[in-house]
């Protein structure tokens, strides 16, 4: 990771802040493409019914990593990187609401479509303190003196969007089709005459980035371990997130 150096009695930059963030968001870019790939990956991001049951559900704490590209403006007095590859996490510290509708029409139910996005924006306005360089004793409020307030924060979080499919009658429903750019994750259905959400009604997307496996559930040069007696337990089902099973068979041979 690069670094800034400072000394004693220099006076440092703008510069010089700016770029230690910097530094750190491309290091650790570089660090989840290395562990994740270049692909999507949501993490936490639970969606669930109120309690008690209403007809809103919340998306907990979680985060969002995607590719794209360093930083679209410029960063401060740091130029714009938009056409430097990076993978960015956007991150939730706080659970998201969302309120659905029950259709109106007997016999008719809705699919919702629950989808997120790596969202990035300037935010936090201030007057900042700046001072005449002609003159510094004279404090000026705002650049040049203008009393113009500047963002002071570039916050990297997770978009979330609800989507609302057609009602239909039951059976009949289809899912909203994601928007580009943007990755589906939950499917919440509803149907006339209902007035609260609850756990069956949501149902994460098959096709939902998130991560299958952690570190400590992993055993060294595998995915998963999982034992099973056919002629007890019937079939096994691949867990979802598994590309690839590799299998270790024993069994008494049959009489010759």
């Amino acid at each position: 990771m690069d670094r800034q150096v400072v000394y004693p009695g220099s006076i440092p930059l703008d510069t010089d802040v700016l770029s230690i963030q910097r530094n750190v968001m491309t290091a650790l870019g570089y660090l989840a493409q290395a562990t994740l790939g270049t692909t999507t990956v949501a993490d936490g991001l639970v969606c669930l019914p109120t309690q008690p049951a209403s007809m809103t559900v919340t998306v907990g704490p979680g985060s969002l990593t995607q590719f794209g590209f360093a930083d679209a403006t410029p960063f401060g007095s740091l130029p714009a990187l938009p056409t430097e590859p990076l993978v960015r996490m956007g991150v939730n510290l706080s659970e998201s609401s969302f309120t659905v509708s029950a259709p109106t029409s007997p016999g008719q139910v809705v699919s919702y479509l629950l989808q997120a996005n790596f969202y990035e924006t300037d935010a936090t306005p201030v007057i900042l303190p700046y001072y005449n360089a002609a003159n510094p004793a004279q404090p000026y409020s705002g650049p040049g003196n203008s009393g113009a307030a500047q963002n002071t924060q570039r916050l990297q979080s997770v978009q979330l969007a609800l989507k609302p499919g057609l009602a239909t009658a039951a059976g009949l429903q289809s899912i909203p089709a994601v928007d580009a750019g943007w990755v589906g994750l939950y499917v919440v259905t509803v149907a006339f005459g209902q007035s609260s959400v609850v756990a069956s009604n949501i149902e994460t997307l098959p096709t939902a980035p998130f991560l299958s496996w952690k570190l400590p559930q992993l055993s060294p040069g595998t995915r998963n371990i999982a034992v099973f007696q056919p002629a007890t337990q019937g079939l096994w089902t691949v867990p979802a997130g598994v590309m690839a099973v590799k299998l270790r068979i024993w069994g008494a041979g049959g009489a010759g």
